[in-house]
């Protein structure tokens, strides 16, 4: 069953029901080359934003989608939940000189299988893509990553052993760091950092890591890797782990910690000491 959304237009009537809409409305022009009206009244084809009391749903990133007729109402509790819901009309809609036809009935509850579902966006040459980006590639881009279900960003700080800022670097990697959260919680994107650990004593490394929490504007999760690169003992790693753990709290309180169990090169016994440290 096929249903035309040609000519559609925008229900919205809390904030954030409004800024879903408007996210939306901007995807609509880029493949249509017109951008549809919000109102706080239904006009046949709709999509219609609505919100939902805490505990109606799973979780925050499911979403209810219920199609009456030409008008399709997307509802969650919060606004990642209405991205995904908006996200899954555009999967299934073909757009061709002006058309929008919904391929088939999308009505149901959605409620991911998983609860992480991040993808690693570093500043740096490494990935041969990234340092060329500006921050409006990056928003985009997450956009795009969240239209297929993720829900979480990595980002790495400006570690001088590894984040060599080449010619096609537009910014700092601290800059970008910070301004990528700032993005990514205006579209309630959870951010993790990649942290990993050096040679630096344990009071310097959580005073370095101090001053980076209190300058990102949204921290979900830290994720210290064990090794590549670290070298630290097992025992050192993870006592530096909480330490860095209680700084993190303190200007993120809801933030966790990730220790990997990813063992240095250098150490053949680190995961099982690793394991009787736990």
């Amino acid at each position: 069953m096929s249903t035309v959304f040609t000519g559609l237009k925008i229900t919205a009537i809390q904030p954030l029901c409004i800024k879903a809409a408007n996210l939306f409305a901007e995807e609509i022009l880029l493949r249509t080359g017109v951008k549809p009206e919000i109102s706080d009244t239904v006009q046949t084809p709709a999509i219609i934003f609505k919100t939902m009391p805490e505990g109606a749903l799973p979780n925050k990133d499911s979403y209810r989608l219920s199609l009456d007729g030409s008008n399709l109402t997307v509802e969650s509790t919060g606004l990642r939940g209405l991205i995904f819901g908006f996200s899954y009309f555009l999967r299934k809609t073909t757009y061709f000189d002006g058309e929008i036809i919904l391929i088939k009935d999308i009505s149901g509850d959605y409620i991911p299988d998983k609860s992480i579902r991040g993808h690693q966006l570093g500043y740096r040459t490494t990935p041969n893509t990234y340092d060329a980006w500006s921050f409006e590639d990056y928003y985009r881009y997450y956009r795009d990553i969240m239209f297929f279900g993720c829900n979480t960003c990595e980002h790495m700080p400006n570690e001088g052993k590894l984040q060599v800022r080449n010619r096609l670097m537009k910014y700092d990697v601290e800059e970008l760091l910070i301004e990528g959260s700032r993005m990514a919680d205006e579209l309630d994107m959870d951010v993790s950092i990649w942290y990993p650990n050096y040679d630096e004593s344990t009071p310097d490394a959580v005073e370095g890591r101090r001053r980076v929490f209190k300058a990102v504007p949204r921290i979900d999760a830290v994720f210290p890797p064990g090794g590549d690169p670290g070298e630290l003992e097992a025992k050192v790693f993870l006592d530096r782990t909480v330490a860095i753990s209680k700084a993190l709290k303190e200007v993120h309180p809801n933030a966790e910690m990730w220790s990997s169990a990813q063992k240095p090169h250098s150490m053949p016994e680190w995961g099982p000491e690793f394991i009787e440290c736990m």
